[in-house]
């Protein structure tokens, strides 16, 4: 419930050796010390992905600990606290250990929470939402199995002739098997009635185009993002894309439709967008069974006309606007590596010094510049933000830092109605300048990464640090 903090402890209680194989060649907790799993455990440290929390309850990637005691740079203890003080949202927690969150989100540290307020609650008073049990969160997730059942990832290496051994990351792994809560393609029994549907994409990789193929020959209806609800509920007259770390809202309307299946679909390629069309059977999600008997002593529900007072804005002007960067390079041993930077320094590693200072109580504009073939799912920590917009752009760049010069942009085009509330996450298309704003309200040392987690895992990450006022 917002403004009602939870205290937790996250045990780590994993044991010394994990599921999936390790690439001990890329930038993980571990690398430069005498620390090994077998030794000391596996490291996990938690985020609760879309909270508002301060430094060392946010899970920062070097605040990692092991069942033996062994942590991080930045560990700042095993109890955290979720001040829940923004609006009711959909947020989802899992690990973000440094170079292992593919491996442990991909093994299972993943779930849902969910935030309540009392303007949500009173909606649900008002009979203006779907509750109770006609209200249902479902995780979409893609993986893949051996043919014994067991869990498997690729354990191949990489194709290089000064390679060390073992397995490689890859540029990013796509399941054959959807699940949704764990269960492979299954189908959820429904009551002729309106249902609360609360959707968020777990896959490594994977985005999706969800429809009930290829159109919505039911009303199916979106009130709300990652951070909150839309101004006003959004009829859906297309297919809803979903990247990874995305969240949303939605209500499905299966009023009259008594004894009918309908089977949500994914047509979105992999990678996206350009790569292969989604092949069977993964473009099977889940279906709809409308089986069950209604219930007529459950009212059904009103949707209202409006879902918050105004719509989400920072009433602050900008203190300054900054220009980042997606690029991609090659790593020593020839494989992708997809970076983020500035448009005028090029790329920078994780560990490189901060660039992105924002002041306390401070709004500012960042402009993302894509110039790698991916449409890049990219979150900030702490804040939500408002998605401006995107535009195509032209420009001069530097083949080995990726610095961009003469830039020329095309016109702005505003952001889909689908993205007009609260947003943590943002999908940044490639060949297009994104651009978000946000506000930063607490101090302190915050990642901001793409959320494709191999992309991630391979440094495709950085910090920005909120500081006092006058600091710059």
């Amino acid at each position: 419930m917002k403004n009602r903090p939870v205290h937790i402890r996250w045990v780590n209680a994993l044991p010394r050796r994990h599921l999936l194989p390790l690439d001990t060649t890329v930038h993980w907790a571990f690398r430069h010390t005498r620390h090994t799993i077998e030794r000391d455990g596996v490291p996990a440290v938690i985020h609760l992905h879309g909270g508002h929390n301060d430094p060392g309850s946010d899970g920062h990637p070097d605040a990692w600990y092991t069942a033996t005691g062994v942590h991080g740079p930045r560990y700042a203890g095993d109890r955290f606290c979720y001040g829940n003080t923004q609006q009711a949202a959909t947020l989802w927690y899992h690990d973000h250990t440094l170079g292992l969150t593919r491996l442990s989100v991909y093994a299972g540290l993943a779930g849902f929470y969910f935030l309540r307020d009392w303007h949500e609650l009173s909606l649900m008073k008002r009979n203006h939402l779907p509750q109770g049990p006609y209200e249902c969160e479902l995780l979409l997730q893609d993986r893949m199995f051996s043919p014994d059942g067991r869990l498997a990832y690729p354990d191949v290496p990489a194709p290089a002739a000064d390679w060390p051994g073992g397995p490689s990351i890859q540029p990013e792994v796509f399941g054959q098997v959807l699940l949704v809560n764990g269960k492979a393609w299954p189908y959820l029994e429904v009551e002729p009635r309106q249902y609360r549907l609360r959707l968020l994409n777990g896959s490594n990789s994977r985005f999706f185009r969800l429809s009930f193929g290829g159109s919505w020959p039911i009303p199916v209806t979106q009130i709300g993002t990652e951070g909150g609800f839309l101004p006003r509920p959004l009829p859906l007259d297309k297919p809803l894309l979903l990247s990874p770390g995305e969240r949303v809202d939605l209500v499905a309307d299966f009023r009259h439709h008594g004894g009918s299946r309908f089977t949500l679909t994914n047509d979105a390629p992999t990678p996206f967008p350009g790569g292969a069309p989604a092949a069977p059977p993964a473009d099977q999600v889940l279906q709809f069974r409308v089986s069950r008997p209604l219930d007529e002593r459950v009212p059904e529900p009103e949707l209202p006309s409006r879902l918050r007072a105004a719509p989400v804005s920072l009433t602050s002007e900008p203190a300054r606007t900054r220009r980042l960067l997606l690029f991609e390079i090659e790593d020593q041993y020839g494989r992708t590596k997809p970076q983020l930077g500035t448009v005028e320094k090029g790329v920078l590693a994780w560990s490189d010094p901060v660039t992105e200072n924002p002041t306390v109580d401070t709004a500012e504009v960042w402009e993302i510049f894509n110039t790698t073939a991916d449409n890049h799912p990219i979150h900030l920590h702490l804040v939500r933000f408002s998605v401006l917009g995107r535009a195509t752009f032209t420009a001069d760049q530097d083949p080995r830092t990726g610095a961009l010069s003469r830039i020329h942009l095309g016109g702005n085009r505003p952001p889909d109605p689908t993205e007009q509330g609260p947003k943590d996450t943002v999908q940044a298309p490639p060949g297009q300048v994104t651009r978000i704003r946000a506000y930063f309200d607490k101090r302190g040392l915050y990642p901001w990464h793409c959320h494709m987690l191999e992309h991630e895992d391979h440094e495709m990450m950085r910090n920005f640090h909120v500081g006092r006022r006058g600091r710059r």
